[in-house]
């Protein structure tokens, strides 16, 4: 027979985190997210804390709460840092505002 993946593992799972992290950077790309910042570190702090609650409840290996929050911990670490590292991918490569123009350094104009 065939056993079904726990929750708690896929959620661990780095494959699974690292697609997440892509599909953030997508759906926060698509608009102005910078207003209801809030909201979005209202749900990253709830989908973590749900992680290692989960972990803590659920996970045969983990017997302590230390131990749950260090697994959502390593979670949200690798995570922020495919998140971060596509952003600064799609920033360098594909950003409109990429290049800036020949002899100047800055975004305005010096006559300002």
């Amino acid at each position: 027979m065939t056993q079904l993946v726990q929750p708690v593992e896929l959620a661990q799972s780095k494959p699974v985190i690292a697609l997440l992290a892509l599909a953030t950077h997508y759906i926060l790309h698509q608009g102005e997210w910078d207003v209801t910042f809030h909201v979005v570190l209202g749900t990253w702090t709830a989908a973590f804390s749900g992680l290692a609650v989960a972990e803590y409840a659920y996970s045969l290996q983990t017997n302590t709460i230390g131990a749950a929050v260090k697994v959502a911990t390593t979670s949200a670490v690798l995570y922020f840092s495919v998140l971060t590292a596509s952003i600064l991918f799609y920033r360098g490569f594909f950003h409109r505002l990429r290049k800036v123009s020949k002899g100047t350094t800055h975004w305005h104009s010096s006559n300002c």
